[in-house]
């Protein structure tokens, strides 16, 4: 009853609400805002362009793995693999996707969440196959690198080595100039934009709602285009993801 209601409010007791630590604590900015929200709508603008991408099967000997699908692919040693670099017989882990890019908009996306080190992005086919010159072994966690890895030499791609992001841009030397990137967020899922008439090659980080990785402008690109990836010797998979997903 009415009464009871009363009474019942009169030895209501209410409690203190609950502080957080000034370290704990984060205004969320109207700038950061339309920031991630100017990154979501270009990620959706370049959705629209998605294409399904298959891999191409090695012609030559390789180490790579591919699913039946065409959209997974693994890396696996083999024994004596070792002494094969010094020998010169050098087996390029890099696969070309399909189908081939001649004109037009873009987009395909790379799941790389298990994966210590990768490269992505698109060459020229003729290039690829003469990629065989590798980076010196410096670090104990080396990986083989293309010293063709630049714009001008057919390709334009981005990498995870030695747990460093980088850019392969151009260079005007024969070695690839690499551009750290910084990034708040790793990246589990990639997502390439082709731009073929305007000439640019997009890669954004989908896992942090699609901000732009790094873009190359002003690309000289052949009458063939191809989406490249590379697993770098690592043995965990690299997946093509299915559009939409």
């Amino acid at each position: 009853d009415v009464h009871g209601i009363i009474k019942r409010s009169e030895i209501l007791t209410l409690k203190k609400p609950k502080t957080f630590p000034k370290g704990q604590r984060r205004v969320f900015r109207a700038p950061e805002l339309r920031q991630i929200l100017r990154a979501l709508d270009e990620l959706r603008d370049v959705q629209r362009y998605w294409v399904p991408v298959t891999l191409i099967p090695p012609k030559r000997k390789s180490n790579v793995v591919i699913s039946a699908d065409g959209r997974r692919m693994s890396y696996v040693h083999t024994f004596g693999q070792s002494n094969a670099y010094l020998n010169g017989d050098y087996q390029d882990p890099g696969v070309l996707g399909s189908p081939f890019i001649t004109r037009g908009k873009h987009y395909w996306e790379v799941d790389v969440s298990q994966k210590r080190a990768w490269i992505l992005g698109v060459c020229d086919e003729n290039q690829q196959r003469n990629c065989m010159r590798l980076l010196s072994q410096e670090h104990e966690n080396y990986q083989p690198v293309c010293l063709q890895y630049q714009p001008k030499c057919g390709y334009c791609v981005i990498g995870l080595q030695n747990y460093q992001y980088y850019a392969f841009a151009q260079s005007p030397s024969s070695d690839p100039l690499k551009i750290p990137l910084s990034l708040s967020v790793p990246p589990r899922r990639i997502g390439v934009f082709l731009d073929y008439d305007a000439r640019t090659v997009s890669f954004f980080n989908v896992t942090n709602n699609g901000s732009l990785i790094y873009k190359f402008s002003s690309c000289s690109f052949p009458q063939k285009l191809y989406p490249y990836f590379n697993l770098m010797k690592c043995e965990a998979p690299m997946t093509l993801c299915s559009i939409g997903s």
